[in-house]
């Protein structure tokens, strides 16, 4: 709204405008633009107008972004959501916010992500099950990568009570019901509790195959695996479900997964000291998250490379992988690896006798 676009039948205003030094031009080309020397001035004058007016505003706005420059309505998501949530076009708003939020967080820019989606959902009204139902999704997986345990928590217990409520007997309904207990598997293993994993992704897997959900059935067995190898180290019972998943994905190209399983495997043979072995599947699951640009995925290999080394007292060049995953995590917002990079520096520095590091 601080953006005046310049047109010829405005020139005289303009010019009296940038005489009484409330505004001045802020670019010439591709063509002239103007901006309010002060905020307090364009508080005021937007102010003055009627609510009904400022609608119109916001609207008219709107249109002219998305009429003039279609090409680039990508750049311009968050603006054109203030646009239409300020004209109280709730359908567009929610719409252009969805949209916001799935680009900030693919730029792992997380908190702008959450901030997003969480004025879609105060637009959504309660009654569109399946709207809010999609939104809080979205939510929960940016809260699981900030590591903020309670909203991911409200969210899941919000999300449950939506599968639910839309629950059918097609396989949209099964499939719904395998996404939540899925992020309710993962989050209690992020937590610890095993208990509640085995519990809750067995059937979880099943409705994933009632939904014909390869990615979800693929998802299921690598949780299971990962907490089979962290709960009392059941390491044969972890490879099987870890080989399974890897199977899944390469059946479906199903990249991310596949590397994350990859990463798990190399983790398995690595608390059996098969170090050689490990770092075979790290570095297939290094080359998958490079490949598919998954900056998040590179930074756990990375830090996973340097554990391995680590554990072989090879300091320098486990130093060298853990603070380049490092610096990847702080990159991605990835709370959880982060502090698994700080902890791994940490013995680096012991082993190299560096206590005050």
């Amino acid at each position: 709204a601080s953006i005046v676009p310049r047109a010829h039948a405005l020139d005289d205003d303009l010019a009296a405008l940038q005489r009484a030094q409330m505004i001045r031009q802020r670019t010439r080309m591709p063509e002239a633009t103007y901006i309010f020397k002060h905020h307090l001035t364009q508080e005021a004058a937007y102010d003055s107008l009627l609510r009904r007016k400022q609608r119109d505003l916001h609207r008219r706005v709107a249109q002219a972004l998305e009429r003039l420059y279609p090409e680039r309505v990508e750049e311009r998501l968050g603006l054109l959501a203030h646009h239409w949530e300020q004209a109280e076009e709730r359908e567009k708003a929610v719409a252009y916010l969805r949209r916001a939020g799935e680009q900030a967080a693919a730029r792992y820019a997380n908190a702008e992500a959450v901030a997003y989606v969480t004025r879609a959902l105060a637009l959504t009204p309660e009654q569109d099950l399946a709207g809010r139902y999609d939104l809080l999704l979205a939510r929960e997986a940016v809260y699981n990568v900030q590591g903020a345990r309670e909203a991911q928590h409200r969210d899941l217990v919000a999300l449950g009570s939506l599968a639910e409520a839309l629950d059918d007997s097609g396989p949209r309904g099964a499939g719904r019901r395998a996404e939540v207990a899925l992020r309710l598997a993962h989050y209690a293993l992020v937590i610890g509790d095993f208990e509640r994993v085995a519990a809750t992704v067995q059937p979880a897997i099943r409705l994933a195959q009632a939904a014909h959900d390869l990615r979800g059935e693929a998802l299921g067995h690598l949780t299971w695996g990962r907490s089979l190898r962290l709960d009392n180290r059941q390491y044969q019972s972890a490879n099987a479900q870890l080989a399974q998943a890897v199977a899944l994905a390469r059946s479906a190209s199903l990249r991310d997964v596949e590397a994350e399983s990859l990463r798990q495997l190399g983790l398995v043979c690595h608390h059996q000291h098969d170090y050689a072995g490990a770092e075979v599947y790290f570095a297939r699951s290094l080359h998958l998250y490079r490949e598919t640009g998954d900056r998040r995925g590179e930074g756990m290999a990375l830090n996973a490379i340097g554990f391995s080394r680590l554990s072989q007292d090879e300091y320098a060049p486990a130093r060298d992988y853990l603070v380049r995953g490092l610096s990847l995590c702080r990159e991605t917002g990835n709370r959880l690896d982060e502090g698994w990079a700080h902890a791994h520096l940490g013995q680096v520095a012991l082993g190299q006798g560096d206590y005050a590091r």
